[in-house]
């Protein structure tokens, strides 16, 4: 089972910061799962994201 990554540590591993983070998580195509209140990201489907998303610009 791949491990899910809290917001904080999304902005870590992205070095960005926690309004950036939560706008990203919102964003339509970010793999993040809501349940309840708090939001999730797979560690394996974050690192797919960036590979994709590599050379481009990422409007928040």
């Amino acid at each position: 089972m791949t491990r899910l990554l809290k917001p904080s540590e999304v902005s870590e591993c992205l070095n960005i910061g926690r309004d950036s983070t939560y706008a990203l998580l919102k964003t339509k195509g970010f793999p993040s799962i809501q349940i309840g209140n708090q939001y999730l990201v797979p560690e394996d489907k974050l690192e797919e994201w960036i590979n994709r998303n590599i050379g481009k610009k990422i409007y928040l």
